[in-house]
């Protein structure tokens, strides 16, 4: 299997949808641009947001995957109109690490930690994996 087998654009009704990864057990499509606009929120705010819409942010797993493909997934996303991770920031991720710290991802392909209530940038994810 080549990597253009494991990332690859995803499209839905035509349209394109984000970035297909289809790794380690994981099977997910990362949004093609951040979510609310690429403003920055808490990790609170952020979880309670989400789960009040129904959306989700990749976990810590997921995360670790777009940092080791980050720049064939963002060559995907802006071949298809879509918005590169914002390099030098931080995305937050749905994993606690403790209870004031949280998993974030930071452009370009690093995974981490930062305290809860920083706000930084959310990018959403659609799992496509069934349990």
């Amino acid at each position: 299997m080549t990597t253009n087998e494991m990332i690859s654009p995803y499209f839905e009704n035509g349209t394109f949808a984000g970035v297909r990864v289809t790794l380690w057990g994981e099977d997910f499509v990362i949004a093609p641009k951040d979510y609310n606009e690429g403003k920055c929120m808490n990790w609170h705010f952020t979880m309670y947001d989400l789960e009040e819409n129904g959306l989700e942010t990749f976990n810590h797993k997921q995360a670790c995957l777009i940092a080791a493909y980050y720049k064939e997934i963002d060559e995907i996303l802006i071949q298809n109109g879509g918005d590169a991770f914002e390099h030098n920031y931080y995305y937050w991720t749905c994993e606690e690490l403790e209870h004031n710290y949280a998993y974030d991802y930071f452009s370009p392909g690093a995974v981490g930690i930062s305290v809860k209530e920083l706000s930084i940038k959310v990018r959403l994810i659609k799992n496509l994996k069934k349990e």
